[in-house]
């Protein structure tokens, strides 16, 4: 089953119309913003990070979202499992749980800003 969050008024979903395929909806007004590729999976867990959403796709993929909202932006996609993801993924400080079917993983985020 796949979760759903509101990240700045703004719904991001996953519909199992064609196959799956993520969205994003207006909390104001209701209107659809983006709706993405189709075939992208069976479930998928959103997580919310600043200006950014987590998506977190069962078949071990995580994709980095801009969350503006106004498209469908995606700015990099991992492949964090080799096993199905169906677990929400837990997002410490600066690291993210990530429970497959066969093991627990711990990632850790990198500051690369230059100053």
């Amino acid at each position: 089953m796949s979760t759903a969050l509101i990240n700045d008024n703004r719904l991001y979903g996953f519909s199992h119309y064609g196959l799956g395929e993520m969205f994003c909806i207006d909390t104001k007004n209701g209107k659809i913003l983006w709706k993405g590729p189709g075939r992208t999976g069976d479930n998928v867990t959103f997580l919310s990070i600043p200006g950014h959403v987590l998506a977190l796709i069962d078949d071990g993929e995580l994709q980095v979202l801009k969350a503006d909202g106004a498209k469908t932006e995606i700015l990099a996609k991992y492949k964090v499992a080799d096993n199905p993801t169906w677990a929400a993924p837990v997002l410490l400080k600066d690291q993210l749980l990530i429970k497959d079917r066969n093991s627990l993983t711990l990632w850790r985020f990198s500051n690369t800003k230059k100053k």
